[in-house]
C-alpha cells in the first residue's frame, strides 16, 4: 500500500542539495518517529510549500500527524509573515524539480482534515489567510465562546490560540481565565503589577486557581497508574471545576480519606487557594456547595473552617504552596508576553 513516505527520498534530496530558498523541516515524536515532513519557502506576504509528507503512526491517535503538521506550518507562516496564507507549488511527473516543488495543489490529506473541522478552501492551490486563521483556531480547540469574547474585547483571536499552541495555557484554563479576569489583557501583555498589593491579590487569584486545576488533573492521572488515563475538564459558570475520567481512579485525600472516580460521570470540584484568611465564595457557589464531590487546596493550607455544607467533603492537597503557584504564574506571563511580542514584530 502506497504512503506519503514513499516520496521521502525527495525530502532527503532537499536536505542534501539545499536548493536556494527552500528549507526542509519535519515533525517528529520524542521516540524519533517522523510523522510529517515538508519543505517551505518564505515570501513577503505568504509561505510556499514545495513538498508535504504526512503519515499517522500506530502508537498515536489517528489524525494526530496531520494535526501536528498543520499547527506547525500555520504557526510558522504566521510568525514569519504575519499571515496564514500558504501556497502549494510544484509540477507533475518528470517535470518536477527540487526548485519547482512537487505539490501543484493542496494535498488531499490537508483538504480532508480541514473539511472535518468545518473549513472549506476556496482555491485548489492555496490556503487563504482567513481560511488559515479559521483552521488554526479550530485546530487549537478553542470554544466558540472564547473567540467571540476575545473579539468583543478587540483582541486578535489568534493570540489565545498561540498561547494554547505554545502550551502556556490549556483550552480549559483559558476559558476560566477569560471568564474570571477583570482585565483579560493581562493574559497577553503579561503585565501583572505588584506595586498595589490589593489589586495584585485580586488579579492573581484566577491564575492560581487555573494552575491548581492543572495540578489536580496531573495528580489524578498519575494515581490511576495507567498511561491511557485521560482526564477531561470544564468550568461551570459558578466557578466549579468539572472533571471526568475514562478509567476508575482512587484519589487519596487529607486524613487518609479516599475518593473513587468512575468513568462516565462528571465530578464537581471546588478549587481554592485561600490559606489563612478563611474561605470566600460567590453567592452562586454557596448555593451549590452541597453538590461538591471534593475540595482542592494548596500545600500551605492551614485548615480554616469549611462551610457546614462541605464538612464531610474529601480534601485533596497539591504539592505546591501559593508562592510556588505565583512563581509559575509569573513565568507563564513572561512566556505569553514573549510569544505575543514575536507575533507583533511580524505584523508591523
Amino acid at each position: 500500500m502506497a504512503t506519503d513516505f514513499d516520496r521521502f527520498h525527495l525530502f532527503e534530496a532537499y536536505r542534501k542539495e539545499k536548493p536556494e530558498g527552500w528549507t526542509p523541516l519535519r515533525c517528529s515524536t520524542k521516540e524519533g518517529w517522523i510523522l510529517a515532513a515538508w519543505t517551505w519557502r518564505k515570501c513577503r506576504a505568504h509561505c510556499k510549500v514545495g513538498l508535504f509528507l504526512c503519515e499517522d503512526h500506530q502508537m498515536y491517535v489517528k489524525g494526530s500527524a496531520i494535526t501536528w503538521a498543520l499547527k506547525c506550518i500555520l504557526t510558522q507562516a504566521y510568525y514569519q509573515t504575519g499571515t496564514m496564507e500558504i501556497r502549494f507549488v510544484g509540477r507533475r511527473g518528470d517535470n518536477a524539480t527540487l526548485e519547482s516543488g512537487f505539490e501543484p495543489r493542496i494535498p488531499r490529506k490537508i483538504r480532508i482534515a480541514a473539511l472535518r473541522l468545518g473549513v472549506r478552501f476556496r482555491d485548489s492551490k492555496r490556503i487563504h489567510n482567513d481560511e488559515g486563521r479559521e483552521l488554526y483556531l479550530r485546530l487549537a480547540g478553542l470554544p466558540k465562546a472564547i473567540s467571540e469574547k476575545i473579539i468583543e474585547l478587540g483582541i486578535d483571536p489568534i493570540w489565545p490560540a498561540v498561547l494554547v499552541q505554545r502550551r502556556i495555557w490549556s483550552e480549559s484554563q483559558l476559558d476560566f481565565l477569560i471568564k474570571n479576569l477583570s482585565n483579560v489583557s493581562i493574559l497577553f501583555s503579561g503585565e501583572l503589577s505588584t506595586t498595589n498589593r490589593l489589586e495584585y491579590r485580586t488579579a492573581i487569584i484566577p491564575f492560581r486557581i487555573a494552575l491548581v486545576s492543572e495540578r489536580v488533573i496531573s495528580i489524578i492521572e498519575r494515581l490511576s497508574g495507567a498511561p491511557g488515563c485521560k482526564i477531561s475538564s470544564e468550568w461551570t459558570d459558578d466557578g466549579v471545576l468539572l472533571l471526568a475520567s475514562n478509567l476508575q481512579v482512587d484519589v487519596v485525600c487529607i486524613g487518609c480519606q479516599s475518593f473513587r472516580m468512575t468513568p462516565g460521570r462528571n465530578y464537581r470540584i471546588l478549587v481554592t487557594t485561600d490559606t489563612s484568611t478563611g474561605y470566600r465564595f460567590r453567592e452562586s457557589q454557596l448555593e451549590c456547595l452541597e453538590s461538591i464531590d471534593f475540595v482542592c487546596v494548596t500545600r500551605d493550607y492551614r485548615y480554616p473552617p469549611l462551610p457546614s455544607q462541605l464538612s464531610g467533603s474529601p480534601v485533596l492537597q497539591i504539592p505546591d504552596a501559593v508562592d510556588d503557584l505565583d512563581r509559575d504564574v509569573a513565568l507563564r506571563l513572561q512566556q505569553a508576553r514573549t510569544a505575543i511580542a514575536e507575533v507583533g514584530e511580524q505584523q508591523q
